[in-house]
């Protein structure tokens, strides 16, 4: 609240907000912080902001907030009463009587907006049950296609509740969380103007079907699954609601549903309950068929049902709670400028907009001391005379040099030259390497530095050992020693702003995954460094990020049936004859540990523009693909891509191959 926690009051104002003192006499002597005191710059800077922060911590001290006997229910906030109690009687209220409409006008619409996500492998009837609950064709569905990429939004009245957000949402893998999620965000972004609009219940979709019940127990990994839930949860602390619903109800005989029930109800409470955080309450299997409509009624009302009991409990954590005491602040601030001099004093007028906020989290407020304490320094003021404390206090403040004879000034300033000293010598990276014991990789690097030994190295290309750092997964660096020219490498949809070292030279360079196109990275020549031993790169700024396929018809999938290793033949774009290599628990060619390798092999001369995906990890790369030959025999197809794509995984989802553009020699 601008009031209470910003600059914009002075600290008197603060003070008399909040009905106390401040312990400090000379305060009262403080004039307006917005007007100009001697001294520029940063003495200036430090000493207005200290004494602002320090008055305003010290008023928090005495505003008092207990629990309410009587607490306003999530329908009466929406209507405003907990800001008509606050300012009942007062002079504001009778000149706007309009206030609590309008300070829950926004909070309103969003409350009215319920989003349900509804998840589920591909095939299982997600986008049929949606057509199934609104009563028409909306959703395109088939059977063995996957129709719906992306995320799509519908509507289903709720009656007083407002509207229901159905989200339809792409088949849920192993490693696509993250783009689900994102696009789920973008949805609910353009549907309701607010990203962050948390979902009270989310519906897990399974085929009823021999298979789908089958597959639930196999392709559902615990900690994966867990994740998807509490990040479409976001940092919503009451409980969540988990409702499963079985589809293909006419498949299979009624005398097995309960068990199927019961049997759906048991795996999910073991997955989400007992590895997740145990924050959401699975409810009993809804049983449905999208053919017939069995069961499409009951599930509605059980949906409505649940949104209506999810959103009466708790509301702190909600969006629209949060934007009611937005508009509260803005509202009162408003209406004060209106009414300037017809209504209440600023100091009360805060006083009431506290207790509102405190009714809100159901709270009573309570201002603790008086400022009685104040009448001796103000006449003081007044007179023209002031105490030696009150001149001490009034010198720091006006001149900003004199904050020095302050010792707990002088330790800030201490401790802050110590942070400047010590992040400056650790921006430099290519002096602060030492060895590390296996030969290549530079020991103890900061989590944003990377080092890299290159002493012994040959004439050449060489790359570094996969890497982790700035929470950005699988980096990796090249050099080619001939031209003294430096790579950063990473999977694509990485942004980067980063400091590359040779020796004791640096670089800057910044850039999105893939870069240009090809297999560059971020780059830089060092032609003038003369020796060096090592190399290395300093991230200022990293963001991991996911780049999902441009274009399906140009691009195959296969779920990775062997994590050891996987081979596949196909056509794509015009390009016969291609082989896709894959091993996810390879020897890492360039350092110790186990990487995965994905390689594209393509016939003689071929000239392709592809990228290659292992679940979320994706790289980009351009080859003219030459058969490989020994004394004059052919040794087959030349294969291109990475050796050590990723970090070894236990377990993969799926890897695939996107084609951008492919040029076939003529005849092939």
């Amino acid at each position: 609240m601008p009031w209470i926690g910003g600059a914009t009051a002075t600290p008197i104002d603060a003070e008399a907000a909040n009905g106390h003192d401040y312990g400090h006499d000379c305060y009262a002597n403080l004039e307006d912080p917005d007007q100009e005191v001697a001294g520029e710059g940063f003495f200036k800077s430090l000493v207005v902001g200290t004494h602002s922060k320090i008055a305003d911590l010290w008023s928090l001290r005495h505003v008092q907030f207990t629990d309410s006997q009587e607490r306003y229910t999530n329908d009466e906030l929406l209507a405003g009463f907990h800001v008509h109690k606050a300012f009942e009687g007062s002079k504001a209220l009778e000149l706007d009587k309009d206030l609590p409409a309008r300070v829950a006008r926004k909070a309103t619409v969003l409350a009215q907006q319920h989003p349900v996500p509804i998840l589920g492998r591909f095939g299982q009837g997600k986008s049929s049950l949606i057509n199934s609950l609104l009563g028409e064709q909306k959703a395109e569905h088939g059977r063995h296609n996957a129709t719906t990429m992306g995320v799509e939004v519908y509507r289903m009245n709720a009656g007083l509740c407002g509207d229901i957000l159905l989200f339809d949402t792409q088949g849920w893998e192993q490693g696509k969380t993250r783009v689900l999620l994102d696009q789920y965000q973008e949805a609910v972004l353009k549907e309701t103007g607010a990203s962050d609009l948390l979902p009270d219940v989310i519906i897990f979709v399974v085929a009823g079907t021999p298979q789908g019940l089958r597959e639930l127990s196999n392709v559902i990994e615990g900690k994966h699954l867990a994740k998807a839930y509490s990040e479409f949860r976001g940092k919503a602390t009451d409980r969540g609601t988990l409702l499963p619903v079985i589809t293909f109800a006419d498949a299979t005989p009624d005398g097995t549903h309960a068990d199927d029930a019961a049997q759906v109800k048991r795996k999910l409470e073991e997955t989400i309950t007992r590895r997740g955080n145990n924050d959401m309450d699975v409810l009993y299997p809804a049983y449905v068929s999208n053919a017939s409509g069995a069961g499409v009624d009951e599930l509605r009302e059980r949906i409505i049902q649940e949104v209506r009991n999810r959103f009466q409990i708790g509301c702190t954590s909600k969006t629209w709670h949060r934007v009611l005491q937005d508009e509260l602040a803005t509202e009162v601030q408003n209406m004060e400028h209106k009414y300037k001099g017809r209504c209440e004093a600023q100091v009360e007028l805060v006083q009431r907009t506290i207790v509102a906020s405190g009714y809100a989290h159901g709270k009573d407020t309570q201002f603790t001391n008086g400022m009685w304490h104040l009448m001796p320094p103000i006449r003081s003021k007044l007179n023209g005379s002031t105490t030696c404390l009150e001149f001490l206090c009034d010198c720091v403040y006006v001149h900003p040099c004199c904050f020095l004879l302050s010792p707990f000034v002088l330790l800030f300033m201490i401790m802050l030259y110590a942070y400047l000293t010590v992040d400056s010598w650790a921006g430099a990276v290519g002096g602060a390497f030492s060895a590390s014991p296996h030969p290549g990789v530079i020991m103890d690097p900061t989590p944003t530095d990377f080092g890299w030994d290159l002493s012994g190295l040959t004439s050449g290309m060489h790359v570094s050992p996969l890497f982790d750092r700035a929470g950005v997964s699988d980096l990796q660096m090249a050099f080619d020693a001939d031209a003294k020219r430096l790579w950063l490498m990473a999977p694509d949809g990485t942004q980067v702003e980063a400091e590359l070292f040779l020796g004791k030279s640096q670089g800057s360079t910044s850039g999105t995954f893939p870069i240009a196109s090809a297999d560059a990275g971020l780059d830089f020549n060092f032609t003038d460094v003369e020796s060096y031993t090592n190399a290395g790169v300093k991230l200022r700024q990293a963001m991991a990020g996911t780049i999902a396929v441009s274009n399906r018809d140009m691009s195959m999938h296969w779920p990775v049936t062997n994590p050891s290793e996987m081979d596949a033949n196909f056509d794509l774009a015009g390009v016969k004859g291609m082989q896709f290599k894959f091993s996810g628990a390879a020897s890492s060619p360039t350092g110790p540990g186990q990487v995965s390798s994905l390689q594209l092999c393509a016939p003689d001369l071929t000239t392709i523009h592809y990228r290659l995906y292992v679940d979320d990890i994706s790289r980009t790369f351009q080859h003219t693909f030459h058969d490989q030959e020994t004394m004059g025999f052919d040794d087959g197809q030349d294969c291109h891509g990475s050796a050590d794509f990723a970090h070894a995984k236990t377990s993969y989802g799926s890897i695939g191959v996107e084609i951008f553009s492919a040029k076939v020699p003529p005849g092939k």
